[in-house]
């Protein structure tokens, strides 16, 4: 099914949609614009969204240890990486996102780097 220029939710639903839009991704990146959009509508995906984040955010973190070991880091240096990475660090923002945050700030990035 063509993903249509229009869901009413109606004759288009959403859930149909988006569907649509995460089989044909393949597990790629997925963007979507809205000039209106219920929470509801957004939930009925939610679950498989946030699978896909949850393997996004296994593959980053997978790839992060892939660099460190490359570079030989000891278990010091990985520390401490980690306490100074940046603010908008992918494997943070996808954590955020986890766990519904709309993204990351400093007050984070100040926590992440105490614990």
């Amino acid at each position: 099914m063509p993903v249509p220029f229009v869901i009413d939710n109606q004759e288009y639903r959403l859930r149909d949609a988006l569907n649509e839009l995460l089989a044909q991704s393949a597990g790629k990146p997925v963007d979507i614009a809205s000039a209106y959009f219920a929470i509801s509508g957004y939930r009925l995906r939610e679950a498989r969204l946030c699978r896909l984040l949850c393997r996004q955010l296994e593959l980053e973190k997978k790839l992060a240890a892939v660099v460190e070991d490359a570079y030989g880091l000891t278990p010091e240096e990985r520390a401490l990486m980690r306490s100074t990475r940046p603010v908008r660090d992918p494997i943070d923002v996808l954590e955020a996102k986890i766990r519904g945050e709309s993204g990351v700030d400093s007050d984070s990035a100040a926590e992440r780097g105490a614990s």
